[in-house]
C-alpha cells in the first residue's frame, strides 16, 4: 500500500510540475501558455539562446526580414536564461518590435522535453497546435513546403 501511495504521489508531483513548466513570460511580464501558442492556425517555435552563435545569427537575420512571415504567428523561446540577460541581447541587436514582442522567456527550458530537442537553434512547425516539422533553419521556400498551398 505504501508503493502505490508513494508512486502516486510522485506522478501527481511530477504532471503538476510538468503543468506549471509550460507557462511563458513575455518581455513585458505577461504570461503565455502553451495552449495559447499551440491555439494559433499556424505557428512557428524558435528555440534559441543569447550564448548560442547561431541563434544570434538567425535572430538579426528574423529581425530584418519579420514582415515577411506576418501570415504566421511567430514564437521566440529563450531557453534558461534570465529577464535582464534577454533584454540585454536584445537591446544590443536592436531587435526590431516585430521580434520584441514575440520574445517568450522559458526560465526552465521545459519545451525542450516536449519536442526532444537535442541542439538549438531549431524551428518548429505547428499547424493547429500539432507539430508538423522541425528545422535548424528557415526561408520562406521551406514555410510554403511546410505550411502547403495556404501561404
Amino acid at each position: 500500500m505504501k508503493k502505490i501511495l508513494i508512486i502516486a504521489l510522485c506522478f501527481s508531483f511530477c504532471a503538476s510540475s510538468l503543468a506549471q513548466e509550460e507557462v511563458f513570460y513575455t518581455l513585458e511580464g505577461n504570461i503565455l501558455s502553451y495552449k495559447d501558442i499551440a491555439s494559433s492556425p499556424k505557428a512557428i517555435l524558435l528555440l534559441w539562446a543569447t550564448w548560442c552563435t547561431y541563434c544570434r545569427k538567425e535572430m538579426r537575420e528574423l529581425s530584418d526580414n519579420c514582415e515577411l512571415y506576418d501570415d504566421i504567428d511567430f514564437f521566440y523561446v529563450n531557453l534558461g536564461e534570465t529577464e535582464v540577460v534577454v533584454k540585454r541581447f536584445s537591446d544590443a541587436l536592436d531587435l526590431r518590435e516585430c521580434i520584441w514582442q514575440r520574445i517568450l522567456l522559458d526560465y526552465h527550458s521545459a519545451i525542450t522535453g516536449r519536442f526532444f530537442v537535442i541542439g538549438i537553434p531549431i524551428y518548429i512547425f505547428l499547424k493547429e497546435g500539432k507539430p508538423i516539422h522541425s528545422s535548424y533553419s528557415i526561408d520562406r521556400e521551406l514555410i510554403e513546403k511546410v505550411f502547403g498551398d495556404e501561404q
